[in-house]
């Protein structure tokens, strides 16, 4: 009996899914697709630039070296005001990534519905987004 309950509430996660993944390759047919999936690649190829320039620093290149997975360069030990930046930095960009998807998403639900679309709500975040993770790499890049 729990077994017919579960293969019944997998069915309909399947099928949410899957609309899902329809309702994405539907926006990919306007302008505003595009733009949201080059935004959403931008923040993520942004952020994964940020991280794996972190991994230069000293407590978190021990750690890595440590799992024998992989050994960046090595930057001196960081100061407590240089981390407390970065913790910062990362913080700030992390949070205006997820606003920047959020949006992105309402944005193409609001296109499909028909409602008129807020660019304003989706270019500001994305792009502060952008500046935060630029700094943040340019300030890692100085400080190493």
């Amino acid at each position: 009996m729990n077994w017919e309950k579960l293969r019944r509430q997998l069915r309909r996660e399947a099928r949410e899914y899957l609309a899902d993944l329809r309702n994405f390759r539907d926006a990919l047919r306007y302008v505003e697709g595009w733009l949201t999936l080059g935004l959403l690649l931008a923040v993520i190829i942004m952020m994964v630039i940020w991280f794996i320039t972190a991994l230069g620093f000293d407590r978190l290149n021990s750690l890595v070296g440590s799992l024998s997975v992989w050994r960046p360069r090595i930057c001196r030990p960081l100061t407590d005001f240089n981390a407390l930046a970065l913790i910062l930095d990362s913080l700030v960009m992390v949070l205006l990534a997820i606003i920047s998807i959020g949006e992105m998403m309402r944005l193409l639900d609001r296109k499909r519905w028909g409602e008129a679309p807020n660019y304003r709500a989706v270019a500001a975040p994305a792009f502060f987004m952008l500046i935060a993770a630029i700094v943040g790499i340019i300030y890692m890049r100085i400080i190493c």
